[in-house]
C-alpha cells in the first residue's frame, strides 16, 4: 500500500457529505465536539475524523466548524504553540484559538487581545461566509459537559438546532480508502502476533 494515512481528498469529501446535510436542512453551519481522546469512556472521535486531530495529551475543548459555503475551521482552547502542532497532522487551515469555557482549564483566558470563546467565533465564521442569518446545527451533545452546552445554547440563542448526528452517519459507512487502511492496520497486527509468538 502506498499510502498509510487519510488523504486530504479523503477529509474534503467527508467535510462535502456534510455541507449536503447542510442545505437540506437550510442550515448555515454545523457545529461538531468531542472530548479531548483521554476521555476513553464517552469519546465520539468526530473532531478528530474531520480535522485529523486527536487532542492526544491536551485536556482543552475542541470543535470543527463546517459551514455550509466556505473551509472548515478547527477552534480549540489551548495554548498558541499547539497551532503549530495542529497543522502538522490537520488538513484543516482556518485554525482559531478561542477561550475556554472552564475558567480553570489549563488554557489562556484570552487567547491574545479580544479573543472569543467557541460560540462567538462560531458566529463569526457564519458572518465571514455571509450566512449571519442562518442556523446552527450542533452533533456531539452526548458527551459535551453542561456548562460548555450552557455557553453555547447562551452565545448561539435561537439559532442553535438540534440535529441528527450526521458525523456518525458518515462515519457508519466506510469508504474503500477506510477500509484499505483498516486492512493494512489488521495486516500489520498480524505481523506483530506472528513476531511475538516466534519470539
Amino acid at each position: 500500500m502506498g499510502n498509510e494515512s487519510i488523504t486530504p481528498k479523503e477529509y474534503e469529501a467527508r467535510t462535502q457529505k456534510v455541507r449536503s446535510f447542510l442545505e437540506e436542512k437550510n442550515l448555515g453551519a454545523l457545529f461538531v465536539y468531542s472530548p479531548a481522546k483521554v476521555n476513553q469512556w464517552n469519546q465520539t472521535g468526530h473532531v478528530s475524523y474531520l480535522s485529523g486531530w486527536a487532542n492526544h495529551g491536551r485536556i482543552v475543548d475542541s470543535a470543527v466548524i463546517v459551514p455550509v459555503e466556505g473551509d472548515p475551521a478547527l477552534l480549540f482552547s489551548g495554548y498558541p504553540f499547539m497551532v503549530s502542532e495542529v497543522r502538522e497532522v490537520s488538513p484543516i487551515t482556518d485554525i482559531r484559538l478561542v477561550s475556554a469555557v472552564d475558567p480553570n482549564a489549563i488554557a489562556l483566558t484570552r487567547a491574545g487581545g479580544e479573543s472569543r470563546d467557541l460560540a462567538g467565533e462560531t458566529l463569526q465564521i457564519l458572518d465571514e461566509n455571509g450566512l449571519a442569518d442562518k442556523d446552527i446545527g450542533i452533533v456531539g451533545l452526548q458527551s459535551m459537559p453542561v456548562p460548555l452546552y450552557e455557553a453555547l445554547a447562551s452565545g448561539f440563542g435561537e439559532k442553535l438546532r438540534h440535529v441528527d448526528d450526521i458525523v456518525a452517519e458518515i462515519r457508519a459507512v466506510k469508504t474503500p480508502e477506510e477500509v484499505a487502511l483498516m486492512r493494512h492496520a489488521a495486516h500489520l497486527s498480524d505481523l506483530g502476533f506472528e513476531t511475538m509468538l516466534k519470539v
